[in-house]
């Protein structure tokens, strides 16, 4: 039943956006093909994560030694986890501050574990960071979250709501967004950049999002207590890293759909082009032009 009406609610929104009421009204020059492109977002897809930290050296350890990461292509400015599932990329950022998770829209990596309390214990024999109180049941199980040694938050999470097979440690689960607008981050991702809703059996705490060949993106998290961050200082953060293969008609979308770019002018790194943007919640995120 929940399909059929969906697929109801589908075709009267198309419906509406093709049929003209009145003899008068006339489409512009625009085709239909450029209006279905636009929506999908001209080819903007999720790529990976980039992590801003102090000290390359001192987070290569961190993730590589105490996480159990392998680390690869590691200079002074950079370096990148052996993942297996989407790229995550250590970045030096140009102070030593940090957003305040506790108020502030952000970025965040969730990792997983095959038992939680087992690797809780495992990385505090290690001296990692956990925020007890954070310890809490969710949509998939149970989560604490955790912290690197730069003030960047992340959560682990044991899956519990189905059968997952023994898996090798460490994991990542996904990746996304904490907000206290989630209208306004649906409007922007799914509107704006043509992501889709994967589901919204999560609402109102989380809405996935996937691309439109169905595979997954990224979350949308809702936190009442976050605010629209109003800092974009180079500092320790987590980033979303998005790829399309036409840098500069992207830009122009970016735009369009309420987005602030950091700086007009692409830059360069050993992946591609690139330009960072803010979200109209205050998210910074790079988008990639992939070499």
């Amino acid at each position: 039943m929940k399909a059929v009406k969906i697929l109801l609610t589908l075709a009267a929104a198309l419906s509406a956006t093709l049929y003209v009421s009145s003899p008068k009204t006339e489409l512009d020059n625009t085709s239909f093909a450029s209006i279905i492109a636009s929506k999908k977002g001209s080819g903007v897809k999720f790529y990976g994560v980039e992590i801003k930290v102090s000290d390359i050296s001192r987070a290569a350890e961190f993730y590589g030694e105490t996480m159990g990461f392998g680390i690869k292509n590691q200079t002074s400015d950079e370096a990148w986890l052996e993942t297996q599932n989407f790229p995550v990329k250590l970045t030096k950022a140009a102070t030593a501050n940090r957003i305040d998770f506790e108020s502030e829209t952000h970025a965040k990596i969730a990792f997983m574990a095959n038992s939680l309390l087992l690797t809780i214990d495992q990385l505090r024999s290690k001296n990692v960071q956990f925020h007890p109180q954070s310890l809490s049941r969710n949509g998939i199980g149970i989560g604490i979250t955790f912290e690197d040694p730069f003030g960047n938050r992340h959560s682990l999470v044991e899956v519990q709501v189905r059968d997952v097979p023994n898996f090798a440690e460490p994991r990542i689960y996904n990746t996304g967004f904490a907000m206290a607008n989630m209208d306004l981050a649906r409007d922007f991702y799914v509107d704006g950049l043509g992501f889709e809703v994967y589901s919204e059996d999560y609402l109102p705490d989380a809405l996935p999002l996937k691309h439109a060949d169905n595979s997954f993106a990224f979350m949308l998290h809702y936190n009442k207590d976050l605010l629209v961050r109003q800092s974009n200082e180079d500092q320790s953060q987590v980033s979303l890293i998005f790829s399309t293969p036409d840098l500069e008609s992207s830009m122009g979308l970016l735009k369009s759909a309420g987005a602030t770019l950091i700086a007009e002018t692409q830059q360069f790194s050993t992946s591609g082009y690139y330009i960072r943007f803010v979200d109209p919640l205050g998210n910074e995120s790079l988008l990639l032009q992939p070499k």
